[in-house]
């Protein structure tokens, strides 16, 4: 009996650690930020590409706020938890800048070669 009254006395845990992809704004900055990328990987024209860099740049951006209210995804048929109590996750948006501007370089490099190329 004791093991079983200790198993059900459970303490309130003040915060619960989630991960961007259990909320409803990380999943829409995650979502934006992998069709940019896709966007990146897929299309040749250059505009393309500038269009798919500068989203990558927005969602990085945008990751940056905070939301009043944070909504988490909770499972299927129970409803959403609201939290306020929210901090940013600064690897994660130093992580999408770096994958942005690592990109943006690797374009202008290749399109330094192209033009150089077709020059010669």
């Amino acid at each position: 009996m004791t093991q079983i009254s200790t198993f059900y006395d459970v303490d309130k845990v003040d915060k619960i650690k989630l991960k961007s992809t259990n909320t409803t704004f990380g999943t829409k900055i995650i979502t934006m930020f992998f069709l940019a990328i896709s966007m990146f990987v897929i299309f040749n024209k250059n505009i393309m590409k500038y269009i798919s860099i500068l989203l990558m740049y927005i969602s990085s951006f945008i990751s940056l706020f905070k939301p009043a209210t944070l909504e988490v995804l909770s499972q299927s048929g129970y409803p959403n938890l609201m939290s306020q109590n929210i901090s940013i996750n600064y690897i994660f948006v130093f992580i999408m800048f770096a994958i942005s501007t690592l990109m943006l370089i690797s374009f202008l490099i290749s399109k330094k070669r192209t033009l150089q190329s077709n020059s010669n």
